[in-house]
């Protein structure tokens, strides 16, 4: 009997001491876990960080970008409705590939602003009808020089 009690007890010692390496492997799978979820909140504040900085620098470049475009839109625009006098066809056409150059400009800049947007969430679509002839007869316009000029060999503007 007392053998017996002998062997019951060294089996309860070795559960005990198999129970206590399992427990000291848990908490430093636990140790690992927090050191891990604490680099990743790390990693997230600075990715939140970079974010906001990326807006707020799409912010500015909008605004630097716009004031002196908004000036090319108005001072072409000025041209074509003949505020500095009147303008030849010739004059005329570059005016409007400038007005149309400019609006084009103004739109990519919306358009970075909206991709910030979908990254946030926050874009609403404007769904609107377009003239497909007009958007057609705009980008054949901008891209005629650039062709003119590589068919006969002429540097860019």
């Amino acid at each position: 009997m007392q053998q017996q009690q002998t062997r019951q007890n060294q089996q309860l010692i070795d559960e005990i001491n198999r129970r206590k390496q399992v427990e000291t492997s848990l908490q430093a799978e636990r140790n690992a876990l927090a050191e891990r979820t604490a680099e990743l909140s790390m990693a997230n504040a600075e990715l939140a960080h970079a974010a906001r900085l990326k807006d707020e620098f799409l912010a500015n470049m909008s605004h630097e970008l716009r004031t002196p475009l908004n000036a090319i839109l108005g001072i072409s625009q000025a041209f074509l409705e003949k505020f500095y006098g009147p303008l030849n066809d010739k004059q005329r056409k570059f005016m409007r590939t400038l007005e149309e150059s400019g609006h084009h400009l103004l739109a990519l800049i919306d358009d970075i602003l909206d991709l910030s947007k979908i990254e946030a969430d926050k874009l609403t679509l404007k769904i609107d009808s377009v003239s497909v002839s007009e958007v057609c007869q705009a980008s054949l316009r901008m891209i005629k020089e650039a062709a003119f000029k590589k068919k006969f060999g002429l540097p860019p503007l």
